[in-house]
C-alpha cells in the first residue's frame, strides 16, 4: 500500500503546491482512492480465509464510499445548480 502512495505522490509532486485548486486536489483524492479500491480488490483476489475476505470487502466499501464523497464534491464544485436539483432534494412542491 505505501508503495502505491509513494508512487501516486512522486507523479503528482509537480502538481501540488500551496494554493492548488479544491478541483485539483479532489481529482487526486479521487485518484488515491481508485488507487487503493484497486490494491484491496487485488488483495482479495489472494484472501484465503474468510474473516480476511470479509475484513478487505469492508476496506473496499470504505474506500468506494471515500471516493464517491470526493466526486459528489466535484460535481458540487463544477455543477452547485444541477448538484443541487439531483442531490440537494430540491423540488417544485415545496416538499
Amino acid at each position: 500500500m505505501k508503495s502505491i502512495f509513494r508512487k501516486l505522490a512522486k507523479k503528482h509532486a509537480s502538481k501540488i503546491e500551496a494554493g492548488s485548486s479544491e478541483l485539483e486536489a479532489l481529482e487526486m483524492g479521487i485518484e488515491f482512492e481508485s488507487a487503493a479500491i484497486k490494491y484491496y480488490e487485488d488483495h482479495l483476489k489472494r484472501a484465503e480465509k474468510p474473516l480476511e475476505c470479509k475484513f478487505v470487502e469492508h476496506l473496499v466499501e470504505e474506500e468506494r464510499e471515500h471516493r464517491k464523497i470526493l466526486e459528489n464534491l466535484k460535481y458540487y464544485y463544477t455543477d452547485p445548480e444541477g448538484w443541487l436539483m439531483e442531490k440537494g432534494r430540491a423540488g417544485l412542491d415545496g416538499a
